[in-house]
């Protein structure tokens, strides 16, 4: 990881940078997979919301009721963490996930990485120890 895409990693909230860790572990394969999957939610912690406001922000969402200030950042988070990562050079393949991983997969995304990607957003990896 580069130090900036650490720098973004490091000032998501512990939860969001929990999930990274458990995507990325669950993607496995390429540096620039596990790398998406560390970084997809960067652009949450703008909203500053805390659990509640986040459940909040998503039932509006998925209700299509009209959201404004920190809510709507919270449910523009892909753009807004795609907009930062370009302004680290990532490549287009990991602003796009980042971008439309809440929507639908753009034209010409390789299917197979967007599904890993998919699966590992939605996993929960336990530790078995």
């Amino acid at each position: 990881m580069e130090s900036g895409e650490a720098a973004l990693f490091f000032a998501q909230t512990a939860a969001d940078q929990r999930h990274g860790l458990e995507g990325a572990r669950a993607v496995g394969g390429s540096r620039r997979l596990i790398r998406t999957a560390l970084l997809h939610d960067v652009g949450k912690r703008h909203a500053r919301l805390g659990p509640l406001g986040r459940v909040v922000a998503t039932v509006l969402a998925v209700l299509r009721i009209p959201l404004s200030g920190r809510m709507a950042q919270y449910d523009h988070h892909g753009a807004i963490g795609a907009d930062e990562l370009s302004d680290l050079g990532e490549p287009d393949r990991m602003l796009e996930y980042v971008r439309f991983h809440h929507t639908s997969m753009p034209a010409g995304y390789p299917a197979d990485e967007w599904s890993s990607l998919q699966g590992a957003d939605s996993a929960r990896i336990v530790d078995r120890r």
